[in-house]
């Protein structure tokens, strides 16, 4: 099996989304955090792909991706809520 000739470019455009979704989350609060969710948007960029390419039931996953989600959101909003914001 070999690999698609367009997973490069669906990598880099996955990165430069993670790093574009995890600086918004981070200038949420201030510019460390905004470095630091850059810096985590780019791995998780890296990596989605990866895990995409090997998933063999993407219901499941997809289910428990956006649990996550919303988790994560949940948590932002109690975050910027005991802030003061």
């Amino acid at each position: 099996m070999q690999y698609p000739f367009h997973f490069t470019a669906i990598t880099m455009v996955s990165a430069l989304g993670g790093m574009g979704a995890g600086a918004l989350f981070g200038a949420l609060f201030d510019c460390q955090s905004m470095l630091t969710g850059l810096i985590n948007g780019m791995m998780m960029g890296m990596m989605a792909p990866m895990l995409g390419a090997i998933v063999t039931d993407p219901y499941h996953f997809t289910v428990i991706l956006e649990l996550f989600v919303f988790l994560i959101l949940a948590v932002l909003f109690a975050a910027v809520k005991r802030s003061g914001g």
